[in-house]
């Protein structure tokens, strides 16, 4: 086995490089937003992709962005 890790070391490192890259590809979060550090209702082109936003990332019970103002579960209705 040693002789084999010897001879063959440039492979295995390959086959290392290609499985990380592969686990990397398929492990990315699929999200149309990018992550960051705040979200207002200037940063949505409409009040639905703004409530689609809130109700994925929580919604009315985690509403860390401060997306609804008057806790109704509707945010940013200046968009409507």
């Amino acid at each position: 086995m040693k002789n084999f890790l010897k001879e063959n070391w440039i492979i295995i490192l390959i086959i290392a490089a290609i499985l990380i890259g592969a686990i990397w590809f398929f492990a990315k979060k699929d999200t149309s937003f990018k992550e960051k550090a705040d979200y207002n209702c200037s940063d949505f082109s409409s009040q639905q992709e703004a409530q689609r936003f809130f109700e994925e990332h929580g919604g009315i019970n985690n509403d860390k962005y401060g997306l609804d103002r008057d806790k109704d579960g509707v945010v940013c209705e200046s968009l409507k």
